[in-house]
């Protein structure tokens, strides 16, 4: 059990013992402690609290209770935020949070997969910092919707396939190639002449 989970059961008004009961009546495990006289009072006691029902099946109150103490782990991964942030932009440009390439493979990977192929990719280019990372990741997604998605790859072979990773590179050259464009942008022809 984690810190966090312990932590937040204690601040609740429930015991260890109690949430552990609950969870049992939750995946319907819970026949051993009906049989058993010395967790009696501790169900007394949550169906008086109304938890569980008569009919030992967990009420709403008690679901309510156990899905905001296991409400914890989703704010802290840097990876599953970098999947939802890939979703939110790809439905900002277009209007769906997958792409299927040539009918059949998912742009991008699910959760588990982008966190595996990410931690790989990092650990061996030494790859610190996520804000960057993600940015690398956002702007390989803009050029893929503005390519039309044609001769693209899927975000997972883009992060990492057959050993090679396309997003290391633009990960070390995203600075350049950020500086690049400004400067293409800036330069505007001096004649007219120059622009045929």
């Amino acid at each position: 059990m984690k810190y966090e989970l312990i932590s937040k059961i204690l601040n609740s008004p429930i015991t260890i013992l109690d949430y552990l009961i609950l969870e049992h009546v939750k995946e319907n495990t819970f026949e051993n402690f009906l049989e058993n006289i010395k967790f009696s009072s501790q169900i007394f006691h949550l169906k008086e609290n109304e938890y569980i029902s008569n009919n030992n099946k967990l009420t709403l109150k008690g679901k309510q209770l156990l899905d905001e103490l296991n409400q914890f782990e989703e704010k802290s991964d840097f990876y599953s935020q970098l999947h939802k942030s890939l979703q939110d932009e790809l439905v900002n440009l277009t209007g769906k949070k997958q792409k299927m390439l040539q009918g059949k493979y998912g742009f991008i990977p699910t959760g588990s997969d982008l966190k595996l192929r990410l931690q790989k990719i990092i650990k061996k280019y030494n790859l610190e910092d996520e804000k960057k990372v993600k940015e690398v990741l956002i702007s390989y997604v803009k050029r893929c919707v503005k390519a039309r998605f044609e001769y693209v790859q899927t975000i997972g072979y883009y992060i990492l396939k057959d050993g090679m990773s396309n997003f290391a590179t633009d990960y070390e050259n995203y600075e350049n190639v950020g500086e690049e464009k400004d400067e293409k942008e800036i330069q505007y022809p001096k004649d007219i002449k120059e622009l045929f």
